[in-house]
């Protein structure tokens, strides 16, 4: 066996080199680019991990450093960014001690393109600042959510800290790349990349300045909306321009395969944007976007411990058989659907790395050939498959018939019975860990799980 002992937090020291040397295996130590939460690989995190854990694994009998690489939910950071990593991680396994970061930042630059002019290793490091680059999370983020929870190596600025930091970093930027495309002898197109990350952080700039504005919204629905509505264009003509640009390099250096998801991610925003830009439109008072349907779970009478698998169950009364029925459910972790003894089909939501186990995670469906005049019964099974999980639902409906619209939502209305039970009794709620935005059934835009 031999063992990669990876660690990705940026430390002076990993005791658990000393401890897989002693134990007398073969190993490699792996830290990591950094590329896989942010918009610009996080430098400040990868160098120093690099360098430290490089040193651990000197110290104590490593036998190589394998940098670790990641595609995080569709792997949006574009990969020639991190070749500034990788070399890094060459100089530091080859010659420790000889390794200092400005000497060898001078350096690679001066080979990578060609030219020895201090603005180029300036681009870098101004998009490697911390009040630069961008979760992509926060990138992806609902804009009518509150902001979301630092992690603890962010820079913690207010939004108005960030936006004015925007707007003062990036035109030099701009202006570095302009000057370098016309010195260097090599990699000319790299910076094709780099301006398209710097118009990625003008428009960043825009989406916080209408966060900003419709949080105010939402504590006032009677302040002014003429500005926040030039806000909600400007978002979605910048994005939809920048789906386009990120499209034509992502197929310059890749392959086209899952560049799709990613051109979700883009038309996803829009369409929260574009839903905004109705609602205030149509006078309606903006309210949290989070889905209102309850996850549901089921407990046996007189147990205190919830069950790991479930039954659950409501019967609803329609006036006539329904034109249309769009109906989402999500499980945790699994959840299937039968209507009248039919079964519709089933939904796996277990959270992963992967963004295409993402679109496993919602079944969105029209159940209106399920359905029938008089009562209906809609049951659902569930089963979780965490360890300590349990079984549970969320399922949100809307049901037309005729010009009377009913929408059905999991709640305490329903029934539960665990699957070894013969009693049915009511459900109990239990908040999901992650937010879940609504869906729309008008536009038929599935939910979405924030990540």
């Amino acid at each position: 066996i031999t063992i990669v002992d990876w660690h990705y937090r940026a430390d002076i020291d990993y005791p658990s080199t000393r401890s897989v040397n002693k134990a007398g295996f073969n190993y490699y130590v792996s830290p990591a680019a950094w590329n896989f939460l942010t918009t610009f690989p996080a430098n400040l995190n990868a160098f120093p991990n690099i360098k430290y854990i490089t040193k651990s694994g000197l110290e104590n009998g490593s036998r190589g450093m394998i940098n670790s690489n990641w595609g995080d939910y569709g792997a949006e950071t574009f990969k020639e960014l991190i070749l500034f990593g990788y070399a890094w991680s060459a100089q530091c396994s080859w010659n420790l001690n000889g390794s200092d970061a400005g000497k060898f930042s001078s350096d690679y630059f001066t080979d990578f393109f060609g030219s020895n002019d201090p603005g180029i290793p300036a681009i870098y490091n101004e998009l490697s600042n911390p009040f630069n680059f961008m979760m992509w999370n926060e990138v992806w983020r609902h804009p009518l959510l509150p902001a979301r929870e630092i992690m603890f190596w962010e820079a913690r600025m207010p939004y108005i800290g960030r936006i004015n930091w925007i707007e003062y970093s990036t035109p030099t930027i701009l202006k570095n790349i302009e000057a370098a495309e016309k010195i260097v002898t090599k990699n000319a197109d790299h910076f094709e990349l780099l301006k398209f990350m710097a118009n990625l952080n003008l428009w960043f700039k825009s989406k916080l300045e209408a966060e900003i504005l419709l949080q105010e919204q939402i504590k006032n629905p009677a302040a002014p909306k003429e500005e926040l509505d030039k806000l909600l264009d400007k978002n979605i003509n910048s994005l939809n321009k920048l789906k386009l640009e990120y499209k034509t390099l992502w197929l310059k250096y890749y392959k086209p395969d899952n560049l799709n998801m990613v051109e979700d991610k883009f038309d996803r925003l829009v369409q929260y944007f574009q839903e905004i830009k109705d609602q205030l439109g149509s006078g309606q008072v903006l309210t949290s976007p989070i889905i209102t349907s309850k996850w549901i779970y089921c407990k046996p009478a007189g147990d205190t411990i919830a069950t790991k698998t479930a039954s659950f169950k409501k019967e609803i009364e329609l006036s006539e058989k329904p034109s249309t029925a769009l109906l989402q459910l999500l499980g945790d972790t699994h959840a299937t659907l039968v209507i009248n003894g039919q079964s519709v089909g089933e939904v796996y939501t277990r959270r992963t790395l992967s963004l295409w186990g993402e679109y496993k995670r919602f079944l969105f469906t029209d159940v209106a050939k399920y359905l029938k005049q008089g009562k209906n019964t809609i049951e659902v099974e569930t089963e979780n498959f965490n360890k300590t999980g349990i079984a549970g639902f969320n399922l949100t409906a809307r049901i037309n018939c005729g010009n009377k619209s009913l929408e059905l939502i999991s709640d305490e209305s329903w029934q539960a019975r665990a699957n070894s039970a013969s009693e049915w009794n009511t459900p109990f709620i239990k908040a999901y860990p992650y937010e879940v935005i609504a869906p729309n059934f008008k536009t038929g835009r599935t939910s979405w799980i924030e990540r």
